[in-house]
């Protein structure tokens, strides 16, 4: 049975054509074009059905709730960063973690107040700042984990500010905006702020430093480019 009281099944990218979403009854299927994408990949598919479901629960004129279970960040990056263009969406649960015989590990992330607490700004760079420090498809930064990451950004959003427009500024403004956020992970203090325009400047200053470990250097301008274009790329999408 496909359809029970209150639940219908949706499929999407089982098809000869991967674009075509469909929606299966016991006695019909139905296409849902709103849903019709050329999207490769199910995370950016997912918030798709999101959107979908709010439109639902708009057109219904209820107050809806939403969840998604899925244990990749970028997905919840992706819930955080869209919850704000939720129109009647009053909770929206993401449900993580795995379960055994031995313990349970699931656990439920309440995206709608995790969203709330931080501004609009910060929501706005989460994804360009997910794409440049390493998600699925782009390589993390050396010696810099997600909470390194989310500390400084949290402490001053407004200094990366062009993070916002990342992939729909011109690509040397782009270029800039990130070199931003990397020279303040390996530079916090500014101690060598000069230099943060040039990371090859940068790598020459922290390596005559007696501080720093010649393995927690920056990247080359050279690697650093076409790190930013992958980012870009993976930010648009």
């Amino acid at each position: 049975m496909f359809q029970q009281e209150n639940k219908c099944l949706v499929l999407a990218g089982a098809f000869s054509n991967p674009e075509i979403v469909r929606q299966l009854f016991n006695e019909h299927v139905i296409d849902l074009p709103d849903l019709f994408c050329s999207h490769e990949e199910a995370d950016t598919r997912i918030l798709l059905h999101v959107i979908h479901s709010d439109k639902i629960f708009q057109q219904l004129n209820i107050r809806g709730r939403i969840i998604v279970k899925c244990s990749d960040t970028d997905v919840l990056v992706l819930c955080v960063h869209y919850f704000k263009v939720l129109v009647s969406t009053e909770q929206m649960w993401f449900l993580t973690g795995s379960t055994n015989s031995l313990r349970d590990c699931r656990r439920y992330i309440p995206i709608h107040e995790l969203s709330k607490s931080l501004s609009p700004l910060l929501a706005n760079i989460l994804p360009a700042v997910h794409a440049l420090t390493g998600c699925d498809t782009t390589s993390a930064i050396f010696g810099f984990g997600k909470k390194t990451v989310f500390k400084l950004i949290r402490k001053s959003p407004s200094k990366f500010t062009n993070l916002q427009n990342f992939d729909k500024i011109d690509f040397s403004t782009s270029l800039s905006a990130a070199r931003e956020l990397i020279s303040s992970l390996y530079d916090p203090k500014d101690k060598f702020a000069s230099s943060h325009v040039d990371l090859n400047k940068l790598r020459v200053k922290l390596a005559t430093c007696k501080d720093t470990s010649l393995l927690r250097l920056p990247p080359s301008e050279p690697a650093f480019k076409e790190h930013v274009l992958r980012s870009c790329l993976q930010t648009k999408i």
